[in-house]
């Protein structure tokens, strides 16, 4: 479900402690990463009272944790290497890639697939109506017309990629961990319109998972302020 999912992802923080120390040998302050133990418990309880939880749900969702926490920790070493590169170019850089990567496989893999279902779906007629667009409505009751639901994709990429792009923004601004555990709280949201708009509440043990996970952001946020305090203060007195 969407909440599953959500919280289980909300264990990205602790996959970029362990990402950035592989890979970077950085190295978080003990009181950092006690403030992380919140969220691991959180996620730990919402998965076993997830009534639709599965082994490989968790899985995946796992290792999406750590790809996410892996492309933040190599986009930030990009972000200050010797030739300095802002977010929104390192993304755009990123996405390019991925897309003379993946469009070749994409296609072998899903094309047929993709294509049988575009023509059962869209078998609608009418104009492409630009503020339905811009607002992202999609009739469920209504066929869509081809064009309507291609422009409508290409909006919703558009939405998508601006979405990415300010994370990387916000990236250029933080640490990977301090930008995972942002990206922690947004989860808040979707988890409260998941139970609204899929009509499937969180189980009691589900809520209060998702309550000490969050917490956990709370408390790690904390932790980072009061550890990064005495370096400015030094640093201000170098200065």
């Amino acid at each position: 479900s969407v909440g599953f999912a959500n919280v289980v992802r909300a264990g990205e923080p602790i996959c970029s402690v362990l990402m950035g120390v592989i890979m970077l040998g950085a190295y978080p302050k003990l009181l950092e990463v006690g403030a992380l133990v919140p969220i691991i418990a959180g996620v730990m309880i919402a998965s076993m009272a997830e009534p639709e939880f599965s082994n490989f749900a968790f899985a995946t969702a796992m290792l999406s944790n750590f790809l996410f926490a892996a492309r933040g920790v190599l986009g930030k070493k990009i972000m200050d290497g010797s030739v300095k590169i802002s977010g929104a170019d390192t993304f755009a850089i990123n996405t390019l890639f991925a897309m003379v990567i993946m469009a070749p496989v994409t296609y072998y893999m899903e094309g047929a697939t993709v294509q049988a279902g575009f023509n059962k779906l869209c078998t609608g007629t009418g104009d492409v109506d630009a503020m339905a667009l811009l607002n992202g409505k999609l009739e469920e009751t209504v066929a869509p017309a081809p064009m309507y639901f291609i422009a409508y994709q290409i909006v919703t990429g558009l939405y998508y990629y601006l979405y990415n792009e300010m994370a990387f923004a916000v990236l250029d601004l933080l640490d990977p961990v301090g930008q995972a555990v942002g990206n922690t709280v947004k989860r808040v949201v979707v988890i409260i319109a998941g139970t609204i708009v899929f009509n499937k509440p969180l189980t009691t043990n589900g809520i209060i998972g998702s309550t000490v996970a969050i917490g956990g952001v709370l408390l790690y946020s904390l932790a980072k302020s009061a550890g990064s305090a005495p370096a400015a203060k030094a640093k201000g007195k170098k200065a």
